[in-house]
């Protein structure tokens, strides 16, 4: 997806957000983010330094590794774990 003028300013205003807070915030991360919000999207990532630019930018973020991905807000629940992971034992 190409980024849209709209998505390059809302990514320099969660920039510069960020920089008061005196957070750095890789300008890859500050598009992805404006994308998502721009879009009203939920981001899923693996990238678990993403959580505080999510929280900066108000955005919903799922964060997870390769085949879990799990809400920064909620505890993994059954609904989350892996159909192609083995039962438990005694499961």
């Amino acid at each position: 997806m190409l980024a849209s003028e709209g998505d390059h300013i809302k990514a320099a205003d969660l920039a510069s957000a960020a920089a008061r807070k005196g957070i750095t915030l890789p300008r890859s991360d500050a598009l992805i983010a404006a994308q998502a919000l721009n879009r009203r999207a939920t981001l899923f990532t693996r990238d678990g330094d993403f959580a505080p630019v999510a929280a900066l930018a108000g955005l919903q973020a799922r964060v997870g590794s390769a085949g879990r991905i799990r809400s920064e807000e909620q505890p993994p629940t059954p609904a989350d774990s892996n159909p192609l992971d083995p039962e438990p034992e005694g499961g």
